[in-house]
């Protein structure tokens, strides 16, 4: 069937001009037929799945953590807001390193950038760099130990609090006496059952 041409139009009219190659059944592969491959020929193995949470940095000096975008009333994004403030930064597609050699099969499912960010749900991959990252770990884990460990157990810990103490603040011991006497009664002390 001819295309119909406008007067005063040069060439055949793009809206009524069939696009692509026409879809026939001379188009249409024909499927290959392949050998019956009866089952104990084939090998169990799972379908598994890239881990996309688990994401590791190009950079070594980097480290990823996954941030809440959204928490709260009318999905507020403080949250974020705070780990930015911290020295985080969103993360892109390029600073994800590849867990395949073909680049093209371990890049970043486009179902999860979004605005060139990486986003799972609610969650925002974040990086920083692993001095800062792995210094806020180690700070968190040594004022933890000083919280936990008895008075007298981190001569450090002593001089510390009787600095912040200026003489203000005298810290009760018991005579050595009394201490033992006491250690002794409780032990010769009745069990409850």
């Amino acid at each position: 069937m001819p295309v119909p041409v406008q007067p005063n139009q040069v060439g055949p009219n793009p809206v009524t001009q069939p696009q692509g190659v026409p879809f026939t059944n001379a188009t249409v592969p024909k499927p290959v037929e392949e050998r019956y491959i009866p089952d104990n020929e084939i090998v169990a193995r799972p379908l598994t799945t890239p881990d996309f949470i688990n994401m590791q940095p190009k950079n070594k000096n980097m480290k990823f953590r996954w941030g809440n975008r959204s928490v709260g009333d009318k999905e507020s994004r403080l949250r974020i807001n705070e780990l930015i403030a911290r020295g985080f930064r969103p993360a892109k597609p390029e600073d994800v390193e590849g867990w395949d050699k073909d680049p093209e099969k371990s890049k970043v499912p486009d179902s999860l950038v979004i605005n060139g960010q990486i986003l799972y749900g609610d969650l925002m991959l974040l990086i920083i760099s692993r001095q800062a990252y792995d210094g806020a770990i180690k700070y968190n884990e040594q004022t933890a130990k000083m919280r936990v460990q008895k008075r007298g157990d981190n001569p450090e810990q002593e001089t510390l609090l009787k600095k912040a103490a200026h003489g203000k603040v005298t810290f009760y011991e018991p005579p050595s006496g009394d201490t033992e006497k006491a250690l002794r009664d409780n032990e010769n002390a009745p069990k409850m059952k």
